[in-house]
């Protein structure tokens, strides 16, 4: 399956819409409980934010969901982020229904994340666009990838031109995912 596993979304990162006073602090209390490993005083404190309309409670605990295999509440959760304009949970919902073998939902979420400038969603929508037969997309989107650094991305343009013999720029793609990209 392409893509990462969901991770927790970094306090603050998600777009906000104005949420009732206190729902702020809420969430950052139980982002701090969560990363103490304290997920089951967390989830209570992101279900009440998110219900305030916190977007990162609800990526958060929509990780929480798919952490427990709950992938029914974790993809309503991370679809509520995703249409606030939450990029990761955009790409984490395009992953899940992707895995679901629903790529004629998964592909609009990746494209949005990565229009937005998520390399995981480029690279993830690039294998899907190139499993269909369409590789001048596909290299768009993974060429996207790479040049953000995503090593898989670099790893997949490589392979693409090299199907298509240009095997010079294939090198180069090929040699620096293997060189010092960051593992994806």
């Amino acid at each position: 399956m392409p893509g990462q596993p969901p991770t927790p979304a970094v306090a603050g990162t998600g777009p906000q819409p104005q949420v009732p006073s206190g729902v702020d602090a809420m969430f950052t209390a139980a982002f701090q409980l969560h990363q103490q490993g304290r997920v089951s005083e967390a989830e209570p404190q992101y279900r009440t934010a998110a219900e305030q309309g916190h977007v990162d409670a609800m990526y958060n605990l929509g990780a929480i969901m798919h952490e427990r295999g709950n992938t029914s509440e974790a993809s309503d959760w991370w679809r509520s982020a995703a249409e606030q304009g939450h990029t990761d949970a955009r790409h984490n919902l395009g992953v899940l229904l992707h895995g679901e073998g629903r790529l004629e939902e998964a592909e609009p979420w990746y494209r949005r994340a990565g229009e937005a400038g998520h390399p995981g969603a480029m690279n993830n929508l690039g294998h899907l666009l190139s499993k269909r037969g369409n590789a001048q997309e596909a290299e768009y989107w993974y060429r996207s990838a790479a040049e953000k650094g995503h090593r898989r991305g670099m790893q997949n343009l490589g392979r693409l031109l090299e199907a298509r013999g240009e095997t010079q720029e294939s090198a180069y793609w090929l040699n620096k995912a293997q060189a010092g990209a960051p593992p994806q």
